[in-house]
């Protein structure tokens, strides 16, 4: 280790403290020196450390899949009135000031640094990272959120591969460096449940003043792109947002994309209600190519979902659950009677909030069915592609991580050619009664005796179904 860094305590403790700050994920790393820049898929050592801090090359580190042991927001320009701006929005926000942290990118740039115990998921640190740039409006592309999982962030106190010069921490006042080591023994973690009474006011706080926005017509935080500056965004809701002129076709997707992302929805259930909604539209009036839509719409989708505030998660309650004849020609491709119930359900809730977040023990309890009996018949209804799944990730309690509730959503649908039986199935059934998990078995069985003709249900159902289905079917006669 050089003179300039030289310690007074054992070298070990200062890779241990350093560590401890930086490494939440080890399995790959950037190595960069004066004449290349690398990514290093290998586990990220001591040894590593150790070398950043002597000034052997500088490192750079990513967060892991779901967690995160820090938050740095990457001050590229803006200079010292950014870092003075994001450090009065931290403290706005209520995060404690002296547990902000700044260092010297080694050029012109500057990193301010927050860091959490044990560690924080991925999605709370771009939270506040979104918050910050709510409250400073400075321009989040001169202002980067890192680390993520695919984009590392330097670490402090090595060497700029380029400049040479070392990157010290700063005095937060005078934004000065703190040429010593030793430094890092007086940084302080803020706990991970400390962030959730800080998210919850600050997040109802944006999603109102930017719904206030909304509301008063002021376009201008919907997007930037130049097809739609210009284009007026007020489209009447009793309208369906059908087309009556030419050139609205794409500000009219970002809107329905923003007001479904407003009632919760995911990139994907948007871009597929873009593409049920392009097909309904006068093709005199869309002068765009079939792929050229599909390309605007999983662009708009992914811009609402990492733009667009969530204001609500579940439907008005005078919004009603509709299956239509797609639904059932899915649902009926499962081949037991617990896998056809465990797809309503998933299908109903998919309806009502966009995505479906809910665990093994849940569904078991509303079907009525073992839990190995739900896992199996989510693992078949996966397979068959009747439903997607992805993980739910990690969620932080009680300082432990806890598995997260799988996500279930609707998959795109597939030509409506390839429906059989087309006149055994009705074209919609609306369930005009709330939903009631308490009630399940009467929902499935009345859904499918809306929507489906004797002979078909026969066909498919056990008898015990098929005769809970007729009888659903008389009391609603």
């Amino acid at each position: 280790m050089d003179q300039s860094l030289e310690p007074s305590r054992d070298e070990k403790s200062h890779i241990r403290v350093f560590s401890d700050l930086y490494c939440g994920f080890r399995q790959k790393y950037v190595m960069m020196t004066q004449h290349y820049t690398k990514t290093v898929n290998h586990c990220f050592t001591d040894r590593v450390i150790e070398s950043h801090l002597c000034g052997s090359y500088a490192v750079s580190v990513f967060a892991g899949p779901k967690s995160t042991k820090f938050i740095t927001f990457d001050v590229d320009a803006g200079g010292k009135t950014a870092v003075r701006k994001i450090i009065d929005a931290l403290v706005t926000l209520g995060l404690p000031r002296d547990k902000i942290y700044i260092s010297t990118s080694g050029k012109k740039g500057y990193h301010v640094d927050l860091f959490f115990y044990p560690f924080i998921y991925n999605e709370w640190a771009r939270n506040i990272y979104d918050l910050v740039m709510w409250l400073t409006k400075l321009d989040p592309s001169k202002i980067e959120f890192r680390p993520t999982n695919t984009q590392a962030v330097k670490l402090p106190l090595g060497v700029h591969a380029i400049t040479r010069k070392r990157c010290w921490y700063l005095d937060q006042n005078t934004l000065e460096p703190i040429e010593n080591i030793e430094y890092i023994y007086e940084i302080e973690k803020i706990p991970a449940d400390f962030l959730r009474d800080i998210r919850e006011k600050w997040n109802k706080k944006r999603w109102n003043d930017l719904y206030a926005e909304m509301v008063l017509g002021d376009s201008s935080d919907v997007c930037t792109t130049d097809k739609v500056s210009g284009i007026p965004m007020k489209f009447s809701h009793a309208e369906g947002y059908r087309l009556t002129d030419k050139h609205t076709r794409h500000a009219t997707m970002v809107e329905i994309a923003r007001n479904k992302r407003l009632a919760g929805a995911s990139a994907k259930a948007i871009e597929r209600t873009l593409m049920e909604w392009y097909s309904e539209q006068d093709p005199a009036l869309i002068e765009s190519s079939k792929h050229e839509v599909r390309a605007d719409a999983e662009e708009i989708a992914a811009w609402a979902e990492r733009s667009v505030p969530v204001l609500r998660t579940k439907r008005p309650e005078d919004e009603l659950l509709r299956f239509t004849k797609y639904d059932i020609y899915y649902i009926m491709k499962a081949k037991t009677a617990t896998s056809r119930k465990v797809a309503v359900l998933l299908y109903a809730l998919c309806k009502i909030y966009c995505e479906a977040h809910i665990s093994y023990d849940r569904i078991s309890e509303i079907v009525g069915c073992s839990i190995s009996s739900a896992k199996s018949a989510v693992s078949e209804i996966v397979k068959a592609r009747i439903v997607t799944r992805k993980s739910g990730g990690l969620h932080i309690s009680s300082n432990r991580m806890i598995k997260k509730s799988n996500i279930y959503t609707l998959p795109r649908r597939r030509e409506a050619a390839c429906l059989q039986d087309d006149e055994l199935i009705a074209d919609e059934f609306v369930y005009t009664d709330k939903y009631d998990p308490a009630k399940f078995g009467e929902i499935y069985s009345a859904i499918l005796g809306g929507i489906c003709a004797e002979d078909y249900l026969a066909s498919k159902l056990t008898k015990s179904e098929l005769d809970n289905v007729l009888k659903a079917r008389e009391l609603t006669a």
